[in-house]
């Protein structure tokens, strides 16, 4: 049901240049300022960010009129808290800051974990085939009676896993490109499962996205994408700080593994960050339009404006506090 503003409420909510157009002789109400930051309107609750402050002429205060209910609301803080609001200011500011920067150290650790581990079971296929060909040499080389090139540093017996401890010597002699070349890689021809996984994949980023465009709602939209780019280059210092020692030629015995991986250059893995810092990327630049919609869905018109800033961070108008 649309809500009928009074006539006379609709006269107080007109310019001052009308006010004095209409009133002639009346004082006149000179628009001072605008208002930047939140103030809830006493009587309906709807932000008044935005609005002209006007020095009212018979007393000569400084004042808002709500656009919604056409209440006055004077610009003095009540209760006063002292010297105490700007202590609670800084202390609430400084947990956010570092709440923010644990959080991103998470996000990047996270993006990081999430890549090395889907990216190490596109590397899986071809980490078993290194293995089940080292098992055959070595099965091979036992029936004949001839001692195997290196034994297991481990004493572990060969599986066919990705798991085994490849001889070098053996491994150097390959065709590396034939081994490489028989398997198929399925980040790039993916199956359903894979398809499934990748769906997945992009859920999670897309959901941090969302996280960060309402923690970052001081941010442009136009901006975000520095803090995209941040958050790669930190999971990617986090996957390089722990591949160090991952391949090491000098080794006698490599875990079937990490030879798959050396070979392959880790593309799954940087494909997988990849993907994941797209879907971020698209959840940054929409997760304030997601959050708006939530907030209209779920909370009544009156306490829309507790979360105004979703709509002042894009320069959109409040949110109205009465349904119509």
């Amino acid at each position: 049901m649309t809500t009928q503003v009074p006539a006379e409420a609709a006269t107080q909510q007109s310019s001052p240049a009308l006010d004095a157009a209409a009133h002639p002789g009346a004082p006149v109400t000179r628009i001072v300022a605008e208002l930047s930051g939140d103030r809830l309107c006493a009587a309906c609750g709807f932000n008044l960010h935005g609005q002209q402050i006007v020095r009212e002429p018979h007393y000569n205060l400084l004042m808002v009129r709500c656009p919604e209910c056409a209440t006055a609301a004077a610009l003095q803080e009540y209760p006063s808290l002292g010297r105490w609001a700007n202590r609670l200011s800084f202390i609430a500011a400084a947990i956010f800051l570092l709440g923010s920067i644990v959080a991103l150290i998470a996000t990047c650790a996270a993006f990081a974990a999430i890549s090395d581990e889907f990216g190490r079971d596109d590397c899986r296929p071809l980490a078993r085939h290194i293995a089940t060909l080292h098992k055959a040499y070595q099965d091979s080389k036992k029936a004949a009676g001839t001692t195997a090139v290196v034994s297991n540093p481990f004493g572990a017996q060969l599986s066919g896993w990705e798991y085994d401890f490849i001889d070098m010597p053996w491994w150097n002699s390959q065709d590396r490109q034939k081994i490489i070349a028989e398997i198929p890689k399925p980040w790039l021809k993916p199956d359903k499962p894979h398809v499934l996984q990748q769906i997945a994949i992009s859920l999670m980023g897309f959901g941090a996205g969302m996280f960060w465009a309402v923690v970052l709602s001081a941010v442009r939209r136009r901006r975000l994408w520095i803090f995209a780019i941040s958050v790669g280059l930190g999971a990617s210092l986090i996957l390089y700080s722990f591949d160090g020692g991952r391949y090491n030629v000098g080794l006698t015995s490599v875990m079937a593994m990490e030879l798959a991986r050396g070979e392959l250059a880790e593309a799954p893995i940087w494909f997988m960050l990849g993907q994941l810092l797209i879907a971020m990327y698209l959840g940054l630049l929409i997760g304030r339009s997601v959050a708006r919609g939530i907030v209209r869905v779920l909370l009544q018109p009156r306490y829309r404006s507790l979360f105004g800033f979703l709509w002042t961070s894009d320069r959109l108008p409040m949110p109205r506090t009465r349904a119509g």
